[in-house]
């Protein structure tokens, strides 16, 4: 244990013992039961399907090794799951790290929203559980792989973002569509071999990414949406108490399940986007466990809390949706998997630098 680590653990015990004061001083005047709705219904059984999708990279000494997956789980009158993934190396002298972990990244929420499409079409009815919230995946498009995003990462300057995405609609529409996996990714070797400044390279992939997003999520909304359900674990939205994120408030407040009025979200706007209403709330689904919160795509008065827990609950283990939970082990991407899939390819041996440190 590092010593001056152990040394400050008494004033890390202090201040957390500080946060829970604060927090205990500040509930005094809140009533809880005002809002938190005690719900104790049963559990009804229904067709679930759920995706997730994960990525990570490693860094040897002359390239990147990445890998992005998706996986989808469905129930109902047959059972399985569906896999999408990529592995693949690059030159360290090709790309930055930002840039390849928002490839990487980008192109695992397209091969998500794949898997999930591709769930919910093995199901009749039921809901499709996506991981996180539902505003996420728009935030997905207008954000992580925004106009501006692209635009940082290539490093562009005055009047090269027009030529940009003219050049990268040019090459999409030479692309080979992928609907199990991550197309635009295909064309990767002919953009690296444009004889151009290479930041345009990164700009141009990442171009390819957020057009070939749009196209996966209307796919994927369109005859679904009103029965999508996001889950999210964690939130840093704090409209109860000033500095503490509501659902730490629930957590540590109440202990019963049940669940919040659903509130109105508003949803990020772009043109290429359609328009939806957006609702959510916090649950719980058992007691003392997890309090979650969940997004749908239907304004708040037309949102059935105690019906939805009921086909979640049903599907639930632990207070926590089953499908989601097997749908995220399968896609996760541990650094131990990476190397052992670069052995497998006859990479055991591949420098990374390091290997005198573990002499």
């Amino acid at each position: 244990m590092h010593p001056v680590l152990y040394a400050k653990i008494i004033g890390l015990r202090e201040r957390l013992l500080q946060l829970r004061e604060e927090l205990e001083l500040r509930r005094t005047d809140l009533d809880v039961g005002s809002f938190w709705k005690t719900w104790h219904g049963k559990a009804e059984s229904s067709h679930i399907a759920a995706g997730d999708g994960s990525f990570n990279y490693a860094r040897r000494l002359g390239f990147w090794l990445f890998g992005a997956t998706a996986s989808g789980v469905y129930s109902g009158c047959d059972a399985g799951d569906v896999f999408l993934g990529e592995l693949d190396i690059l030159r360290l002298g090709d790309i930055g790290e930002d840039a390849l972990r928002a490839l990487a990244q980008s192109g695992s929420k397209i091969m998500e929203a794949k898997a999930l499409k591709m769930a919910g079409e093995r199901i009749t009815g039921g809901l499709l559980l996506a991981d996180g919230a539902l505003s996420g995946l728009f935030k997905n498009y207008t954000e992580d792989m925004g106009n501006n995003r692209i635009a940082s990462l290539a490093g562009l300057g005055p009047g090269e973002e027009e030529r940009l995405f003219r050049w990268a609609k040019d090459i999409a529409g030479e692309l080979p569509e992928n609907p199990d996996g991550w197309s635009s990714w295909s064309g990767k070797d002919m953009v690296f071999s444009l004889e151009e400044d290479r930041r345009f390279s990164v700009g141009i992939l990442m171009a390819l990414c957020r057009k070939e997003y749009l196209a996966t999520l209307i796919g994927l909304l369109d005859g679904n949406a009103n029965r999508m359900v996001g889950i999210a674990k964690t939130s840093e939205e704090c409209t109860i108490i000033e500095g503490f994120p509501d659902i730490y408030v629930l957590s540590v407040g109440t202990r019963a399940p049940g669940f919040t009025e659903p509130k109105p979200v508003e949803l990020p706007k772009d043109e290429g986007l359609p328009e939806l209403p957006c609702s959510f709330f916090y649950a719980r689904l058992e007691e003392g466990y997890g309090v979650m919160r969940l997004e749908v795509f239907a304004e708040p008065e037309k949102v059935d809390p105690p019906r939805l827990l009921s086909v979640l609950l049903g599907a639930s283990v632990s207070g926590y949706p089953y499908p989601l939970a097997k749908a995220h082990h399968m896609c996760s991407l541990s650094f131990s998997s990476l190397y052992k899939y670069l052995g497998l390819a006859g990479g055991r041996w591949e420098p990374s630098g390091r290997e005198a440190l573990f002499q």
